[in-house]
């Protein structure tokens, strides 16, 4: 399931990075009494997903909530909780807004297909990469707990795209 998503856009000289989560809560309020009964049961008994294997997974909740209402399906619109970071032209944090929003995934990725991106310099003049490139530098620019590939276990092909959501997270929280 995807749970985040993040955005770029340059506008009025100013670079602008969002962060959106799912906004799980705003399916609760969308269900019938019994199902959101059913829902809470579950979030209960089960207080987080587990891999048992680092492979297949123990969902938290039913799997049709958990993927396809509560996750950022590409294409659908979904609710989130947004955090909108200003950067100036040095990539220097101005300002961040926390919203509660209404997005469209426009493309889910997993951590090795945007490393992937990010080391095949042929793919980087892609219009649909760019976003992407421009995330990854203004996050390099950050003064945040260092986030090495070591340091969280990853893979050699996921470590970058990991680097970059824990710094996104980190600003986040």
């Amino acid at each position: 399931d995807v749970d985040d998503a993040i955005h770029y856009e340059y506008a009025d000289g100013f670079h602008w990075v969002g962060i959106h989560i799912a906004d799980v809560s705003s399916v609760l309020y969308s269900m019938d009494e019994s199902t959101n009964r059913t829902f809470l049961e579950q979030m209960v008994a089960n207080t987080s997903s587990i891999y048992p294997d680092g492979v297949n997974k123990i969902d938290m909740i039913s799997r049709d909530v958990g993927e396809n209402q509560c996750s950022l399906v590409e294409g659908a619109m979904r609710n989130v909780v947004s955090m909108v970071f200003q950067f100036d032209e040095s990539y220097g944090l101005l300002d961040s807004k926390l919203y509660h929003a209404r997005i469209i995934n426009r493309r889910k990725m997993t951590y090795k297909q945007a490393d992937r991106i990010f080391t095949n310099k042929k793919l980087e003049d892609l219009p649909e990469n760019r976003d992407l490139y421009m995330v990854r530098l203004i996050m390099d620019k950050q003064r945040t707990h260092a986030t090495s590939c070591q340091e969280y276990g990853d893979t050699p092909d996921e470590c970058i795209s990991r680097a970059l959501v824990a710094k996104l997270m980190i600003l986040y929280n």
